[in-house]
C-alpha cells in the first residue's frame, strides 16, 4: 500500500539527505530541528545541522505511517 504523505512531509522525504538546502526549503523561517539534544531554529541553522549530519553520518529515511 501507497503511503500518501501531506506535501511538505512528502517533499522532506523526497529531498536529498546529502543536500542541506533542500532540506531547509522543507521548514518556515521560524521552524526548529532538535536533533542529539541540540535545537537548531530558523532556516540557515537547519541547513548548517542537515549538511553537517550528512558528513558525520551515513542514513536513510523513510516514512512508514502518516
Amino acid at each position: 500500500m501507497e503511503l500518501t504523505l501531506p506535501t511538505p512531509i512528502a517533499a522532506y522525504f523526497g529531498a536529498d539527505n546529502r543536500d542541506g538546502a533542500a532540506i531547509a526549503d522543507c521548514f518556515t523561517e521560524h521552524a526548529e530541528v532538535k536533533d542529539e539534544g541540540q535545537s537548531h531554529v530558523g532556516k540557515d541553522a537547519i541547513q548548517a545541522w542537515a549538511d553537517h549530519a550528512s558528513k558525520q553520518y551515513s542514513f536513510t529515511s523513510e516514512p512508514f505511517a502518516c
